[in-house]
């Protein structure tokens, strides 16, 4: 029986100049390109990322793998919190001392290694990261809720 690969493409090219130049910021050690910093989602649909080092990203808010393939992509010390990776090859990925806080893993993650991550509510399934996610909804709106009643409505 032979194995089905995800069908992948290249990133968009936006991101793909953005990988860039992260592989020059960690090639010099800072002093030349820009270290990858995205904070406010960002969704990479079968795409290709097998390989890249994305070592210290800060891949933050909800950025989104779905299906592609980050196939020994090195996550290491990366900042990932919320990222969901979504029936995406995972496969020999490193995500030694990243922060998956918030993240989902809803693909096959058994040959990905993890050692000295954060999985502080890190859900192995979308069914899970959908019931934490609500969770988290309620538990912010209550407090949310909390605040108001202890600063009182906008006196503007």
């Amino acid at each position: 029986m032979t194995e089905t690969r995800p069908r992948c493409r290249p990133p968009p090219p936006a991101i793909l100049r953005m990988i860039y130049d992260h592989q020059r910021w960690l090639a010099t050690n800072g002093r030349f390109g820009k270290r990858l910093e995205v904070r406010d989602g960002l969704q990479l649909k079968d795409c290709d990322c097998e390989g890249v080092d994305f070592s210290g990203a800060i891949l933050d808010g909800g950025v989104q793998f779905k299906g592609g393939s980050v196939r020994g992509a090195c996550f290491v010390g990366t900042s990932l919190s919320e990222a969901t990776f979504d029936s995406c090859d995972v496969g020999d990925a490193d995500f030694t001392r990243a922060n998956l806080s918030w993240a989902t893993f809803a693909t096959n993650h058994k040959d990905a290694r993890f050692e000295g991550s954060d999985f502080a509510n890190t859900a192995w399934s979308a069914e899970e990261g959908e019931r934490m996610f609500a969770r988290r909804l309620e538990r912010d709106s209550t407090m949310l809720h909390s605040l108001f009643r202890v600063i009182g409505p906008n006196p503007g």
